[in-house]
């Protein structure tokens, strides 16, 4: 099973997810639930979101799909 996240050196999350709609979003979101970035998920080519600015710790991705919720976590170094 291919992972849904992988974060490269530090500086980039790469998003590994197969779309259902059109129009997919996600927000990054710290452990207290506050959003720090958010933006279209780009289903043609893969989606390299840029997190060296982010402080280290755990974080949460959330990818909206239509009616669809997907949720899983990831850890900056």
């Amino acid at each position: 099973m291919t992972e849904l996240v992988s974060v490269t050196d530090n500086k980039v999350l790469e998003l590994n997810y197969s779309c259902r709609t059109t129009r997919v979003t996600y927000s990054i979101a710290d452990l207290t639930g506050s959003i720090i970035l958010k933006g279209l998920y780009n289903c043609e080519k893969p989606t390299r979101i840029p997190i060296e600015k982010l402080p280290r710790g755990f974080f949460i991705l959330y990818i909206v799909d239509g009616g669809s919720l997907v949720r899983t976590h990831f850890q900056k170094d």
